[in-house]
């Protein structure tokens, strides 16, 4: 009777650890793209001579997503780039969406676009965002 019992204890923590190891698995990352545009339509902006900085909200809260997230990755549309100029992507957080006035600050990364079309650019670090709204920009 002693090596049944014994058997089956070793039979019991392989079933334990695999049902644990099922019940412990991390989420998933899911891929979401956020546009403001409507269709194949976008607004083309014409900037000469100044720095500007060129920015749309986001409000994650429709999209039930459990805060916080990550974004690794950002796009703009360009016509004309002008090659070796540096551009700033930044990244900013607000904990109550209307207006990027006092949005904190999430990320920042200094960038050259030197093709025209959808520019993708890949974060060098992710960007953690902790608030319902987002806001992402160039200079």
């Amino acid at each position: 009777m002693r090596p049944t019992h014994y058997s089956t204890k070793i039979w019991i923590w392989p079933l334990f650890l695999l049902m644990f190891g099922w019940f412990a698995q991390p989420g998933q990352a899911g891929d979401l793209v956020l546009s403001n545009n409507t269709g194949a339509a976008s607004t083309e902006w014409f900037i000469d001579g100044e720095s500007t900085l060129i920015m749309n909200g986001f409000d994650l809260t429709p999209l039930n997503l459990t805060l916080p997230v990550a974004i690794d990755a950002v796009s703009i549309n360009v016509v004309e780039a002008v090659p070796g100029a540096t551009a700033q992507v930044v990244i900013y957080t607000d904990d109550n969406g209307g207006s990027p006035q006092d949005a904190r600050l999430a990320y920042q990364q200094g960038i050259q676009i030197n093709q025209v079309g959808n520019v993708r650019v890949p974060l060098a670090q992710t960007a953690i965002i902790d608030a319902p709204v987002v806001w992402v920009g160039f200079y």
